[in-house]
């Protein structure tokens, strides 16, 4: 008898999980729509000058992004530690998120034409709100998935989020391609309106997807389960934990080696003569290795580990950085689509690798102490990219692909000085860390 309830009780927690697992494919497959359709990269910048933003203003959509994303986290973590149940948060999150969203639809449709400096600042402010609340909600976000998926099965289930992503974001790009045609599309604002409310609704589904994961019961940890009462968040086991301490300087060092992405394109049209039609081609040969890469990545991360694949990610970033330079100025741009493919593929392994290991290394008791304090930090460096078009000004192209490459080679000495979590004693060793310096 007790054999078949064991045996009901693994069943239904393997429908649990893989109920869980669809869901959350689901969840960033929309994502990944609504970054396309009105992303901080390409449309939006676009959305921005046609209101006649300065360069100024477009530069500030990617460190909105970015910190929003970031650096909430770290002011959120205890709070967010101490609820039983993370879900009802991000559901709360979430739909503030998606009215702030509307508001900003409506705001573009009516006052667009009309008024385009009242339209500015109000997308200003609105998008910037948006992307602090994706970090007021990011905690409870990686909790829940760290509970919800097996640790042996994240790397596929990230691999999985960006491959059916890519597939969907291809045809994004496409839809984009023909609203933004003055042959084509409506006319502005209507165009620009039409691409933020599909990717309002596309937001609004993915936010709904994550929202009816099955929760599981918080983890306990080994002291928990001795009788002892769920310590609180304590900001020192992240910094008394050498591995962690090597993996947030090893992701500082690939963030800030993304100072360069912006400027490959650009080396291209002014250094190697590409014309502009040119910039499909090497759009096409992105989003294609980043599918294509994430179904490999996601089965190396299972198979061996997130370790690996981050020390290969930190490798391809390296050569991606001088790539441009091993090129030159007479080089064949159709050639140059290689430092596209590696783009894709070194982007879509880093943010498997990333996101996998960063849950691998993080006690459940003090997860949220352990992701508020890397994304906090991540979030400072990531204001510090607006630097790279001053660098570009001063001393040219090349100096910020010398900055990337010294920034990779920074990262690639850091990972081979991790070892991996899987199978260690890292629980064992940074209790002693505790103890002693706590006594």
């Amino acid at each position: 008898m007790q054999s078949e309830q064991a045996i009901q009780k693994a069943s239904r927690t393997t429908a649990q999980v893989q109920r869980n697992v669809v869901l959350g494919i689901l969840n960033g497959t929309l994502m990944r729509v609504l970054d396309t359709l009105a992303g901080p990269s390409l449309v939006l910048p676009w959305f921005v000058a046609q209101l006649g933003g300065s360069a100024v203003a477009v530069g500030l959509l990617l460190p909105i992004t970015a910190g929003g994303w970031f650096l909430p986290q770290l002011l959120m973590a205890r709070s967010v530690h101490s609820l039983p149940q993370k879900l009802p948060l991000f559901r709360a999150v979430s739909a503030i998120r998606v009215v702030l969203w509307i508001i900003m639809v409506i705001i573009t449709l009516v006052a667009g034409a009309t008024n385009p400096t009242l339209t500015l600042w109000s997308f200003i402010v609105l998008y910037t709100l948006f992307c602090f609340g994706s970090g007021v909600s990011g905690l409870s976000w990686f909790d829940v998935i760290a509970r919800a998926i097996p640790a042996n099965q994240r790397g596929q289930f990230f691999g999985w989020r960006d491959f059916t992503g890519g597939i969907l974001a291809i045809g994004a790009s496409v839809l984009v391609g023909v609203t933004l045609n003055e042959a084509t599309g409506p006319e502005f604002p209507h165009n620009y309106g039409l691409l933020l409310a599909l990717a309002g609704v596309a937001a609004a589904a993915g936010y709904y997807a994550f929202g009816k994961i099955d929760e599981p019961p918080p983890e306990r940890s080994a002291a928990a389960s001795t009788g002892a009462q769920c310590a609180p968040v304590d900001w020192r086991a992240p910094l008394l934990d050498r591995s962690f301490r090597l993996f947030v300087l090893a992701r500082i060092a690939l963030l800030a080696a993304n100072v360069a992405l912006p400027f490959f394109g650009l080396y291209a049209k002014e250094r190697l003569g590409a014309p502009d039609d040119m910039a499909g081609t090497y759009s096409g040969a992105l989003t294609a290795a980043m599918v294509v890469s994430t179904l490999v990545w996601g089965r190396l991360s299972d198979r061996k580990g997130n370790l690996l694949l981050l020390r290969l990610v930190s490798a391809g970033f390296l050569v991606l950085s001088v790539l441009p330079l091993v090129f030159g100025p007479r080089a064949s741009y159709l050639a140059y689509t290689v430092v596209f493919v590696l783009m894709g593929a070194a982007s879509s392994g880093s943010d498997i690798a990333s996101l996998a290991m960063g849950l691998e290394l993080a006690p459940p008791e003090q997860r949220s102490a352990y992701l508020g304090l890397l994304n906090s930090a991540l979030g400072v460096v990531s204001l510090l990219l607006v630097l790279g078009g001053w660098i570009v000004e001063r001393w040219g192209l090349e100096a910020v692909f010398l900055l990337s490459a010294a920034m990779s080679v920074v990262a690639v000495i850091t990972v081979f000085g991790l070892s991996d979590p899987r199978g260690s004693v890292r629980s064992a060793a940074l209790t002693h860390n505790l103890e002693e310096n706590g006594s």
